[in-house]
């Protein structure tokens, strides 16, 4: 399951988890102490597992995703792994870029994540 920055509440986790179901999550600011947690990993020491760029919207699009394991130091429910997606963008002819930064938390290995569809 994967649900918005409102979801990432650790009943809602267990409960998932208690069905045998995963989750995927997004970490914003309505939980501080995860989302904390989260920008406080070494994401400098972590290489880039994919980066995408498009044109959308009238707008240069940079999305760069970096994927660490965590068996400690995110203290949430049955968590594997965390994501942070930078988003750069900028309009189209202009030099002045956005970045944003999100974080994800999710109750998927690794192995998990890669599975074929």
């Amino acid at each position: 399951m994967s649900a918005d920055a409102l979801h990432p509440q650790r009943k809602h986790a267990d409960y998932l988890h208690d069905r045998e179901a995963f989750y995927v999550l997004t970490v914003k600011g309505n939980q501080p102490g995860l989302h904390k947690q989260c920008a406080d990993l070494p994401w400098k020491r972590v290489r880039a597992g994919n980066k995408m760029v498009e044109t959308a919207n009238g707008r240069d699009i940079e999305r760069t995703i970096k994927c660490v394991s965590i068996s400690a130091g995110i203290n949430f429910p049955h968590a594997a792994q965390t994501a942070q997606i930078i988003r750069k963008s900028q309009p189209v002819g202009t030099r002045k870029w956005h970045t944003g930064r999100v974080y994800i938390v999710t109750s998927l290995t690794p192995a998990q994540g890669n599975l074929p569809r």
